[in-house]
Order: structure tokens, then sequence, then C-alpha cells
């Protein structure tokens, strides 16, 4: 968890929600966001806020392997020491937008999904983490991100255990990205937030995927 979500907002709405300075140039895909395919992240580079297209799907960078696991979350209660993700949670932070996610109601036969997003619908953003990797084969480069995780609050429990640390403020997204920002304040942002006030809807129907997808059940290209 989280394995889906959804960002449907145009690259204009999310340079005016997340205060964007410049962008890396790719289109930003809209639709549902599955592992593997490419999503617009936000993250500080040479001091400023910059929009670029990432692939879901975390590699460390120091990974050799040629066909690497590829990992979509990340816990926040290990991530500090975790050799996967304990560099870039200290450097390579970032901010995820999305409209809402999905998650299955396992107590459910057959399991249900729901689509979850904030009360009032407004986009948001998860917290994330990114690397960039370079394939030891064909020396291509990969930049990817995960999705950083947390204990579900009291109206996710009923669905799943587990759920996206979601910010909604300017002053929380300033934070994460922040080089100067404190680890302790760091993992304190990553707490459930009972204050977060959610709408689970069933989705009878589930899209397969956003235009232009390159997912192949969390198996999309790194090359």
């Amino acid at each position: 968890m989280c394995g889906r979500y959804k960002q449907a907002s145009s690259a204009q709405k999310l340079r005016d929600v997340f205060g964007i300075d410049a962008d890396g140039g790719d289109a930003v895909p809209a639709g549902l966001v599955l592992p593997g395919q490419k999503a617009p992240v936000i993250r500080r580079k040479k001091d400023k806020t910059m929009l670029d297209a990432l692939l879901w799907g975390f590699v460390p960078h120091w990974t050799q392997e040629a066909r690497p696991r590829k990992l979509i979350n990340a816990r926040s209660e290990t991530m500090a020491e975790k050799p996967s993700f304990r560099d870039a949670f200290r450097t390579r932070r970032c901010l995820v937008p999305a409209d809402g996610f999905y998650e299955w109601d396992a107590r459910q036969r057959p399991k249900t999904p729901f689509e979850i997003r904030l009360q009032n619908n407004a986009p948001f953003a998860f917290a994330g983490v990114w690397d960039t990797w370079k394939n030891p084969e064909t020396g291509a480069i990969a930049e990817s991100f995960a999705i950083v995780t947390t204990a579900a609050t009291s109206q996710m429990q009923g669905c799943h255990d587990r759920m996206p640390v979601m910010f909604t403020s300017a002053k929380a997204f300033q934070f994460w990205l922040s080089e100067d920002t404190p680890a302790d304040i760091l993992q304190k942002m990553c707490a459930p937030r009972e204050e977060i006030i959610l709408a689970l809807t069933p989705a009878a129907v589930l899209p397969t995927g956003h235009a232009g997808s390159n997912a192949n059940n969390g198996q999309g290209s790194l090359i």
C-alpha cells in the first residue's frame, strides 16, 4: 500500500498549488498511476522547486543489478535506517501530487476497491523519496521514487492498516522539501494525521491507467 493513485491536475494547476519555479520539460501524465509508470514529482534542485516526471518504483543508486527490484513504498518508521532509503530520506525528498488513491477493503468478498480523497476534493501531496540509478549494463540513467507510508488513521483502519503520508498545506510542502528541516521534525510529519478528513467511495469500475502508460504490473522499463 499505496499501490495505485490518481493524479488528474494539469501542469499549470500543480505549479499554482505547489509553488513550482520550473519544470523538466516532460509532459505531465494525468489519470490513474500504477507502479512502473512515470508520474509527476516535485523536488528541490539548485535552489528551485522543480516539477519532473519520474518512474514510480524506487531503485537505490547503489544497486548493481541490471534488473533491480523496484520499491513503490517506503515505511516512515524505518526509512531513516533502511539502507534502501536512508540517503534519500536525508537528502532526496519529494512531493508526489495526487487527487486520490485506491485501496481494497479485504473484509468484503470479493474485495471492494475504494477511491480515497480529501473530503473537499482538493489536490494534495504524498511524502516521497527519490533517487538516480545507472544501469550497470547499458549505462542508461533512471530516476525513480517511492511513496512514504504510515499507520492508518481511524478513518482508514477499517479498510487497511497502512496509508500514504499526506500533506495538505504550503507549510508542510516547504518543510518536507527543505534541506534544513531536522530529521526528528520530518519523522513527526509522517505520523498519522487524524485532522485530515477523507472521503471513501466504492469504485465500481477501476480504470487501468493513464494514456501512454508503460506499466506492466510494476515491471515498467528502467532502461
